[in-house]
């Protein structure tokens, strides 16, 4: 089974604040978006707001497939590593996975959505 521990991705900065600034950079390089009055009334009634077509099909493709992977690796473990944090219940045919922990670390295609 390949290493499951978590790494530096070469695409992430060198420093926390590196990565701030380019997030810094791109924001005020794009069009400011806003919620509407509905959407903030239906955030704070809610403490969610559904934003179809936010994330593009070609974007979640990508994301399921890596997610795909892991909860595959997932279904060899019977307990909690240093990547997955699994539920109670988890199988190997019924797998539950928590929380992947620090998934921007361990494969870069989380790195490049975040």
């Amino acid at each position: 089974m390949a290493n499951l521990e978590p790494k530096r991705s070469p695409l992430q900065p060198a420093s926390p604040e590196a990565g701030r600034a380019n997030r810094i950079t791109s924001a005020q390089s794009g069009a400011l978006k806003v919620l509407s009055a509905d959407q903030r009334a239906a955030y704070e009634r809610d403490g969610f707001i559904a934003l179809p077509g936010l994330i593009g099909s070609d974007w979640l493709k990508r994301l399921q497939q890596v997610t795909s992977k892991f909860v595959d690796q997932s279904r060899s473990l019977t307990q909690s590593t240093a990547v997955f944090d699994l539920e109670a219940d988890h199988t190997s045919t019924h797998p539950r996975i928590r929380r992947l922990v620090s998934p921007a670390d361990i494969d870069p295609t989380f790195w490049q959505f975040a």
